[in-house]
């Protein structure tokens, strides 16, 4: 029915316009030598009052060539705006009916890439715990959902896409047990810095972090250190005057010698005296 009526029905009366400017070259050569005699003018002082009127006799001359100008394309748009306007009134039904159809349509095609979702899902889902890896990261391109992609197609998008996570996943895993050996080497707690890892941050820049945290600390303690003077059992803020109580406990450790290396290194880092005894 569409084409019977394209082919029958749609016929057009029209001739391409023409628009003939009939004194164009004498009127081009009237307007040119009139700007060309001035076109070196200097203003001076007792030439400014004529010099202003020719500006504004040029202005004149343009802005009448100008409204001609306008003149004729409005004239010359015209037809063409009643038939735009007539076109959009024959065409406002068929805008109606396709609204229409296009709601109703689209709840299908939602259908349809939801259930498409789903299958995608699914299919990463299993991949991922065949590979012992979390899918979670894992984001669905839009473009798969196309009717266009084929399962093919998007079977080896997502595909590399899980080979991309498991690199990434296995950096991390790496990166942070890099970090926690690292840690326990300068005996700091590692939680903090393996959250950064988490985040997105690379072992060596959690570790180059990690050996400035230490050095502040150090030299805050090695500052409170020259400030404070042990008298007896307390010890005294020679900056503010502050008291604290020395405290003395024996206490018994048992583990293994790295155990012992971590927790000398805590102490150390925390400015609390220990002495080592052989049980």
């Amino acid at each position: 029915m569409a084409n019977e009526i394209l082919t029958q029905d749609v016929a057009v009366d029209f001739k391409t316009g023409t628009i003939k400017l009939n004194n164009a070259n004498g009127l081009k050569k009237l307007v040119a030598d009139y700007a060309n005699k001035y076109e070196e003018l200097v203003v001076t002082e007792e030439s400014y009052s004529d010099d202003k009127k020719v500006r504004t006799d040029l202005n004149k001359l343009k802005k009448a060539l100008e409204e001609k100008r306008k003149e004729i394309k409005r004239a010359y748009n015209q037809p063409l705006k009643e038939f735009e306007s007539l076109i959009k009134e024959i065409e406002a039904p068929i805008d109606g009916v396709t609204t229409n159809i296009k709601e109703q349509t689209y709840k299908f095609d939602q259908q349809a890439k939801d259930k498409k979702q789903q299958q995608i899902q699914s299919f990463i889902d299993e991949v991922c715990s065949n590979k012992g890896i979390s899918s979670e990261n894992i984001q669905i391109d839009p473009r798969w959902l196309n009717k266009s992609t084929s399962k093919k197609q998007w079977q080896e998008a997502a595909n590399n896409a899980i080979e991309i996570a498991e690199a990434d996943q296995q950096r991390v895993k790496q990166d942070i047990q890099m970090v926690k050996t690292f840690a326990e080497t300068i005996g700091v707690e590692p939680e903090g810095y393996v959250y950064q890892v988490k985040k997105g941050s690379n072992a060596n820049e959690v570790i180059q972090r990690m050996q400035n945290d230490l050095s502040i600390k150090k030299a805050k303690q090695e500052a409170r250190q020259a400030n404070v003077k042990e008298v007896g059992d307390k010890r005294v803020d020679l900056t503010t005057g502050e008291l604290e109580n020395l405290i003395k406990r024996q206490i018994l450790f048992t583990g293994t010698e790295k155990q012992f290396e971590q927790l000398k290194r805590f102490m150390n880092n925390n400015n609390i005296q220990f002495v080592e005894g052989n049980k």
